[in-house]
């Protein structure tokens, strides 16, 4: 291109080397076109990474990554060509309407490209990793669907809720929901282990010692200091929250600083059978405008899958306006 400009041709007219580097640089120089324009156009800094280049979007509309490049190298190939030809054109005025012709097509395509891709549904994440705090409604259910759906999942709890027999009832059939081990067996170790008097970190530690489970479980214990909380919400794409609030789910807002850490994390936050005092409990400590509320309806034998779709369709929705900003 530099060659384009430099070099004197007596037989090629000096107004129209110009060109050769435009057409030579033409995969490039759309690219940085069409980024600048859709990150201006979606308010996003023109500098930061993503996934919006020529070469992503061709894969996103079906082309292998081989077939993307093979792409991109044939294009290059053709302006090429039609740089030689250009230069050698008779008069400028040739040369110029088709360039002329190639900016009017590179920004028609570039509409077409952002057209496209606004209509895109974002693709929903199988690799989630949801923060799991159970209040009273279809908590083992909830934790089923999360599982489902989720490549990590944290079940938070709190010890200070008294250890009643439906607080305890309700924590063995999480414990049955994230165990791989044999549900039998699982079932009865809990039943015998029932009749011990445990407090709740001590059977969450025996259990983790026992099965194999599925999700890790917290007590609000080991995040008393704001860093540790901080530091455990950032691992986390998704909040969820169980209705009937008034077990566990109160109690960790009062233990830690829990709704101050989530606003400031920024995660999407999810309630799923919350009712009206649920409902007037996140209003008094701020998160109301914060929280989506799902309640799906199934079959018991399908509420867990129907539960997952929701998770699905709801951080979908939630994040929605975040894909259009960066392709996902």
């Amino acid at each position: 291109s530099i060659l384009g400009l430099k070099i004197n041709f007596p037989e090629i007219q000096q107004s129209q080397t110009w060109i050769i580097p435009i057409l030579v640089l033409g995969i490039p120089i759309f690219d940085t076109l069409l980024v600048m324009i859709s990150r201006t156009r979606r308010n996003i800094p023109i500098w930061r990474g993503g996934t919006d280049h020529t070469s992503h979007r061709l894969v996103r509309l079906g082309l292998s990554h081989r077939r993307a490049v093979v792409t991109l190298y044939l294009v290059s190939f053709a302006l090429g060509s039609l740089a030689i030809i250009v230069v050698n054109a008779p008069t400028t005025s040739i040369a110029l309407w088709t360039v002329a012709t190639l900016v009017v097509s590179a920004l028609l395509l570039i509409a077409l490209l952002e057209y496209i891709f606004s209509l895109e549904t974002p693709a929903v994440s199988t690799n989630l990793r949801i923060l799991y705090l159970p209040g009273q409604e279809q908590a083992q259910h909830v934790l089923s669907g999360v599982l489902e759906v989720a490549s990590k999942v944290t079940v938070l709890l709190t010890s200070s809720t008294p250890q009643n027999t439906t607080a305890l009832e309700s924590l063995s059939n999480m414990l049955i929901a994230t165990a791989s081990n044999d549900e039998t067996a699982v079932t009865t170790l809990l039943e015998q282990k029932a009749e011990a008097d445990l407090t709740l970190i001590e059977k969450l530690n025996w259990a983790s010692r026992t099965f194999r489970l599925n999700a890790d479980f917290v007590t609000a214990e080991s995040l008393q200091d704001v860093r540790s909380l901080s530091s455990l919400l950032r691992q986390y794409d998704l909040i969820l929250l169980s209705g009937g609030t008034t077990v566990n789910i109160q109690a960790l807002f009062t233990d830690l600083p829990l709704a101050d850490a989530i606003t400031k994390s920024k995660v999407s936050v999810i309630e799923m059978y919350s009712n009206a005092a649920d409902a007037h409990y996140m209003q008094s400590i701020g998160l109301s405008e914060i929280i989506g509320s799902v309640t799906p309806t199934a079959e018991a034998e399908q509420l867990d899958h129907a539960i997952a779709m929701s998770i699905k369709q709801a951080w979908v929705t939630r994040n929605s306006s975040r894909h259009h900003q960066v392709f996902a």
